[in-house]
């Protein structure tokens, strides 16, 4: 202690990295990470619930938009959205389970799991943003997750009274090219409507015994409140059988109406001369009538007629 020390030393520069602003707070760091919530039955999570996370820092913060926390759940990262906390020092985090999900350990938190995601999380002027960084969360026994519960209900049948009824008030009319049908709507849970038309064959003829044909069948369909559809793609000229049935979402059906017959339109005449189908073209179930003797030739006939019978009363 009799000889004292030197103290003269080197200056050191200005230090860019080490800059002093007494008026701006620390940056707020993580003090705890915690899950906070608790399910509803036991210690599982189920189906809809929501699981809570609490990030505590160590002074009061804003948040604007939504930063997430990654949760592990089962091995699956499932984000967590902020919820709530802004203008506090807790802020928590919320994830709602879905079916997906299944954790029978307990759900856990990697280290540094919290993220932005586009937002800020920062002092309360905004002039510093916390520090994100905090410990892992070792998986929760307590918080454990089972999205298949709860189980899905029995399906509820469908009562009786709800089947689909009969269709009544069934009108058929020609129109353009088709037919239009209309029908009053009928009751219990009516999914759509089924609309057949059905060919009515004629007679049979030899030529029809030789070529025998299924008829010709239209299926179409509406949904409610439609009760009215015009019929196309019929064959012009033809009779056709229609009925109509109401079907509900499960496929049931109710009774199919009792048939209305009509004939749909002629084509419409070109004004062209008319031309005679050929043996393929012609309608195997339609019977061709003979030619008509033009009058004429039926004058000429009735004198000749009457004339041999003159000449048989005299005795030629």
């Amino acid at each position: 202690g009799s000889t004292a020390a030197t103290l003269t030393h080197s200056a050191v520069s200005a230090q860019s990295g080490h800059r002093v602003n007494g008026a701006l707070p620390a940056a707020p760091t993580v003090s705890t990470v915690a899950v906070t919530s608790s399910p509803a039955t036991g210690n599982t999570y189920e189906r809809g619930e929501n699981i809570e996370v609490t990030v505590t820092f160590s002074a009061a913060v804003d948040v604007t938009g939504t930063p997430r926390l990654a949760l592990t759940v089962g091995g699956d990262t499932r984000q967590a959205s902020h919820n709530r906390g802004s203008g506090a020092a807790a802020q928590v985090f919320r994830y709602t389970v879905v079916r997906a999900d299944s954790d029978p350990d307990g759900i856990s938190i990697d280290a540094n799991a919290l993220s932005l995601n586009s937002g800020t999380i920062d002092v309360a002027n905004g002039s510093t943003a916390a520090t994100l960084t905090h410990s892992a969360v070792s998986a929760q026994s307590g918080h454990q997750v089972n999205g298949a519960l709860p189980a899905d209900p029995d399906p509820v049948p469908v009562p009786a009274g709800d089947a689909p009824g009969p269709v009544s008030g069934i009108t058929v009319r020609p129109q353009d090219d088709g037919l239009f049908v209309s029908w009053s709507a009928a009751t219990g849970a009516v999914n759509q409507y089924r609309i057949t038309a059905t060919e009515v064959l004629g007679g049979m003829s030899s030529r029809s015994v030789q070529r025998a044909r299924q008829p010709h069948q239209v299926v179409m369909y509406t949904e409610p409140p439609v009760t009215e559809i015009l019929l196309d793609r019929l064959r012009l000229n033809t009779r056709y059988s229609v009925t109509v049935a109401a079907l509900s979402s499960d496929g049931s059906e109710g009774p199919t109406s009792e048939p209305v017959t009509e004939m749909t339109g002629e084509a419409p005449s070109d004004g062209g001369a008319d031309e005679a189908p050929s043996d393929g073209d012609a309608d195997p179930d339609v019977i061709e009538p003979v030619p008509a003797i033009p009058f004429a030739a039926a004058v000429v006939l009735a004198a000749l007629l009457v004339a041999a019978g003159v000449r048989r009363r005299r005795g030629f």
